[in-house]
């Protein structure tokens, strides 16, 4: 399941990367903006997390 949403976000930002993913109250991310932030949540956690 959690492939599929991931896959289904990742072809939303290829499809409509200038398009709001997400409001909260005042502000808005875009798909591509959501998607950077979420890669660098997870870089922090991989580095946090993972023994190198």
């Amino acid at each position: 399941m959690a492939d599929l949403q991931l896959d289904m976000f990742r072809a939303a930002v290829l499809r409509t990367p200038d398009a709001v993913a997400i409001h909260y109250f005042d502000a808005a991310l875009t798909y591509t903006e959501l998607d950077g932030l979420s890669d660098a949540l997870a870089e922090i956690l991989r580095r946090e997390l993972c023994d190198d």
